[in-house]
């Protein structure tokens, strides 16, 4: 459903980009092919602007980076990797992300089911899938639609995402990675399903605490993600045992404050100079998810809930 959206969007990105070259024609210059370009590349340039300027509206307590250059840079890297995904891959995600083959588990590690964000689908995986399978890990994904569903809805599609994976594994349990609303949708799972066949979870710049960004979102999933609402409230009040890493990015331009990415009692993990779509392509969080997926055991147990914190 998203990817024939973009399919649309892209197509009006187009035209957009030759009615831009038409008009450079038209007034005398001879650079419409630049113009034209530039209209291409840059159409998604005051969305981001706009989710960078609301996103430092309040206050982080993490650091944000060191000055304006790196700011710029960053921006620069995450423009990238916007395009990226939904330009290039999330549009024709059948043709980059093909079909999730798993296997038999190998003894000392454990699947992985990858769950995606807001307006994302499995393609926003790419980049991390390839650096997962050489390690000889089972990795799946999922689609979570249609896109501005409840989350609840999203997480009984996880379920059966996770019981086809285990089927195909023969595996006990597997671990969860998610990203951005992801991590809500895993966790909306672990309050209805439990944690039994889950051994750990990884969020990758998820709006535990909510984010001011989503109020400028459409759908019910948005609004579950604007922070103090009832929903996240609730969510927040419901404890997890299993080992938990919650990963957050001091220049996330859609989680905002962006320390809204630390879950407290987890292991935390801030890192410096990535940006919400760039956390999918660190190699950072792939060693993370590795980590998790390999080692779990030697993880201890929390007991953790964001019931108390603002």
């Amino acid at each position: 459903m998203l990817a024939c959206a973009l399919k649309g969007g892209l197509i009006l990105r187009l035209l957009g980009s030759a009615l831009a070259g038409v008009f450079v024609v038209g007034s005398g210059e001879k650079s419409w092919a630049l113009a034209s370009l530039l209209f291409f590349l840059l159409a998604d340039g005051p969305l981001l602007a706009l989710d960078y300027l609301q996103s430092h509206w309040k206050p982080a307590s993490i650091a944000r980076g060191a000055g304006f250059f790196h700011a710029c840079a960053s921006g620069l890297r995450e423009w990238a990797a916007f395009t990226l995904f939904y330009v290039i891959i999330q549009p024709f995600e059948r043709f980059w992300m093909g079909e999730d083959i798993c296997g038999p588990v190998r003894g000392d590690s454990f699947p992985v089911v990858l769950a995606h964000g807001y307006c994302c689908n499995r393609g926003v995986w790419f980049w991390m899938r390839g650096r997962l399978l050489p390690a000889g890990l089972q990795v799946a994904t999922v689609n979570f639609e249609p896109v501005f569903a409840d989350i609840e809805f999203f997480a009984e599609q996880l379920h059966a995402r996770i019981e086809t994976v285990l089927a195909q594994t023969g595996a006990q349990k597997l671990v969860i990675a998610a990203h951005s609303m992801g991590g809500l949708v895993a966790r909306a799972y672990l309050r209805r399903h439990g944690e039994e066949k889950i051994v750990a979870l990884v969020t990758i710049g998820t709006p535990h605490h909510g984010t001011i960004v989503a109020r400028f979102g459409p759908g019910r999933n948005a609004r579950q993600m604007e922070p103090d609402n009832g929903w996240l409230n609730d969510l927040n009040a419901t404890k997890v045992t299993l080992p938990v890493t919650s990963v957050a990015s001091a220049g996330d331009e859609i989680v905002a404050p962006q320390d809204s990415a630390l879950w407290p009692g987890a292991d935390q993990r801030v890192l410096a100079g990535q940006d919400h779509f760039g956390l999918v392509l660190s190699e950072q969080v792939a060693s993370i998810v590795r980590d998790a997926a390999r080692a779990p055991a030697v993880q201890m147990p929390r007991s953790t809930s964001l019931s108390a914190v603002a």
